[in-house]
């Protein structure tokens, strides 16, 4: 379940530039390592500010009109944002002073809104049935059809007051690693929220299900794993590779070596879909050689490897699953390399398919180069026009003081 980010005020500055700025998760994304799909950024761009430029459109006025007919035309308006990597959320107050939250998946940062809100009502609904663990109440929810004000899939849901959690344990932050544990939390404190967080994991544990999968709401009291798996990998690889890896809507797996395998498959498809996958010959060889490797442990191979791997407590497992932008040298191919030093001797790609696919991935990358060259130039040009602009109302204003 995708949880709603940081609050965000959004004083002198507009929705459209934070949409722009907004950073995306990065736990699973190595951007010195295969190049994002220019092309494809630029697209998911335009598809956020056109969203922004709707949200402005009614959020002083529409929305709030919108969402009082979920409480009998009570008249609400809208106090403060919030926003998430991948939702622009809104608190309303209404006379009575009840508080909501209406959250939008955002469309250029969330690759398909309706399924993924969806997934994560039916994951509510099965905390809150079949769990303690605190949630908040859904009112109401919807996809992008049952919403008249064109803003996609919505969530709202009861505002629950309370701390970011992030502010109470973070210390100064890290270049290389982010924020650390700040050193002035009561230990009481920090034994608290450890002991919390522990007894959510340990509840979530303790349910099984018959297939991998997302859940889906059966109906008011029931949820299932009836749908594919609806990861952060699957929404990056789309985001900022141009490339859908998934499968059919309906696609569960009933063992975990059929799941891994399905992921292998994904980044063999990642790296022959995407354009600019590679930089150069010797990049290509490498990557396709990694990627056919990785199919290969997903059998007898990576049984053993996971065993390890849960034994000495290194997440070199995780991040191989997770990852969708690293190099063939990163930490976890290095970990999996020191177990298996003959680990480059497992690739079955032949020189003959190597060198196919190698001629392939350099005129998909010459097509690319041109095409981004060509988006890029009117990008610089429009930029260029709008500074100019920009300049000369600045001037006018100067001249008429």
């Amino acid at each position: 379940m995708t949880l709603v980010g940081v609050p965000f005020k959004p004083e002198p500055s507009p929705l459209s530039l934070v949409l722009l700025t907004h950073p995306i998760p990065t736990t699973i994304i190595n951007t010195t390592d295969m190049d994002w799909d220019d092309c494809a950024e630029n697209s998911h761009r335009a598809d956020s500010l056109a969203w922004s430029g709707k949200f402005n459109e009614v959020r002083n006025g529409t929305l709030s009109t919108w969402l009082s007919t979920f409480r009998n035309g009570l008249p609400c308006e809208v106090v403060g944002d919030l926003c998430g990597s991948f939702n622009w959320s809104c608190k309303v107050q209404f006379e009575d002073h009840v508080k909501w939250i209406v959250r939008f998946a955002v469309p250029g940062k969330v690759m398909n809104g309706d399924e993924k809100t969806r997934r994560e009502v039916a994951t509510m609904q099965f905390i809150k049935l079949e769990t303690s663990i605190p949630i908040p109440l859904v009112i109401a929810w919807g996809t992008s059809d049952d919403n008249p004000l064109g803003l996609g899939a919505f969530i709202i849901m009861e505002f629950i007051e309370g701390e970011s959690l992030g502010k109470i344990l973070e210390g100064r932050p890290e270049p290389e690693h982010g924020a650390i544990l700040t050193s002035d939390i009561d230990d009481n404190d920090l034994e608290t929220i450890y002991r919390q967080v522990a007894d959510i994991l340990l509840q979530l544990s303790e349910h099984d299900f018959s297939q991998i999968g997302s859940l889906s709401r059966i109906d008011n009291t029931h949820s299932c794993a009836a749908s594919r798996p609806l990861t952060l990998k699957l929404n990056e690889i789309k985001a900022h590779g141009g490339v859908f890896v998934g499968d059919s809507i309906s696609r569960t797996f009933s063992s975990a070596t059929e799941y891994f395998h399905h992921i292998a498959d994904q980044d063999l498809r990642h790296l022959l879909k995407q354009p600019n996958s590679i930089d150069n010959i010797d990049d290509a060889r490498k990557s396709q050689r990694q990627r056919d490797m990785g199919t290969t442990l997903t059998g007898e191979k990576m049984s053993s490897l996971m065993r390890k791997s849960m034994d000495d407590g290194k997440f070199w497992f995780h991040e191989l699953i997770y990852s969708c932008f690293e190099s063939a040298d990163n930490p976890a191919w290095a970990a999996i390399r020191e177990i298996i030093p003959n680990l480059d001797e497992l690739s079955g790609v032949s020189d003959t398919e190597l060198d196919a696919f190698v001629n392939d991935k350099m005129e998909q990358l010459r097509s690319y180069n041109v095409e981004w060259a060509a988006l890029k130039q009117e990008i610089d040009r429009k930029a260029a026009e709008f500074e100019a602009l920009k300049k000369k109302v600045e001037k006018e204003d100067a001249n008429e003081i």
